[in-house]
């Protein structure tokens, strides 16, 4: 191999490695900064990775929850809704996404949890109003009719 072509494989060496990491820093910039818990689980449900975020739903710091098991089933390609508690105050509601992935070089699981704590008191509070409104009109006829017996 002529040294020209060598000084031009080092050079695209350097180029693809440059790139690697790159891309390795905006993977973790996205990863850190996402709004919704990740979690990473090796093959025993064992806790390896866990993104800030995770502190507003565990209510403790990430760091705290490595090596921890996580306690509750992870199947790749559902949507699971959970019950997460915290230490003090109610637990979160979140839904969870599960896929399959790497981790140093193992086999593991990536969980995205995304709170739906909020959504769940609105939908409960819808439901309230519509039973009493379902209640109301059940009961319509009733009302009318002691009306209409008493002449008013």
């Amino acid at each position: 191999m002529a040294l020209e072509e060598i000084e031009q494989l080092q050079q695209e060496i350097t180029r693809l490695n440059e790139e690697l990491v790159s891309a390795k820093s905006r993977f973790k910039s996205i990863v850190k900064n996402s709004a919704d818990g990740i979690l990473v689980l090796d093959d025993r449900g064992h806790i390896v990775y866990a993104n800030p975020a995770t502190h507003t739903l565990f209510g403790v710091a990430p760091e705290s929850l490595i090596g921890l098991d996580f306690g509750y089933p992870a199947v790749c390609g559902e949507t699971t809704e959970l019950d997460l508690p915290k230490p003090h105050g109610q637990p979160n509601v979140v839904e969870m996404r599960v896929a399959d992935t790497e981790w140093e070089g193992n086999h593991a699981s990536i969980l995205s949890l995304h709170d739906v704590t909020q959504r769940k008191k609105v939908e409960e509070a819808l439901q309230k109003e519509r039973d009493f409104a379902e209640s109301l009109v059940a009961t319509a006829h009733v009302i009318i009719a002691v009306f209409d017996v008493n002449g008013n």
